[in-house]
This record gives C-alpha cells, structure tokens and sequence, in this order.
C-alpha cells in the first residue's frame, strides 16, 4: 500500500499557493485541498477597480510595520 496523504491549507495567500505548488511536487499527497473564507483566491492580495475604472492592487504590504 502506497503511502499516501491529504492536506489542508487554510487561506488562499501568496504564501499557502506557493506551499501548494510545492506540496504537489511530492508524489505521496494523494489530495490538497484550499479552504478560504473569500469566493476568490489570493487571501488578503486582491485587484479591484478604482473610482477611474482601472485594475489596482491592494496587497499586505500596504499594511506592514514602517517605524518612519
């Protein structure tokens, strides 16, 4: 019997799709499964419109620790 593994990440972030690519390079994990509390992927990195109909990105960054 081959061993073989199911995983859930929690969260459609950069960082858990990044894992994901990875995760699926290893032949035992038989189903991944992405769990997010949002209808599209991306966790807190997002596009929307602006008031002048162009994509912008709203990304984590804009929320990181400056001490300036």
């Amino acid at each position: 019997m081959i061993n073989s593994k199911e995983i859930i990440l929690l969260g459609s972030g950069p960082i858990s799709l990044i894992n994901a690519y990875f995760l699926l390079k290893d032949e035992s994990i038989r189903q991944l499964t992405i769990i997010d509390s949002s209808h599209k992927i991306g966790g807190a990195w997002y596009s929307d419109l602006s008031p002048q109909k162009t994509n912008i990105e709203s990304g984590c960054h804009i929320w990181s620790y400056c001490p300036e």
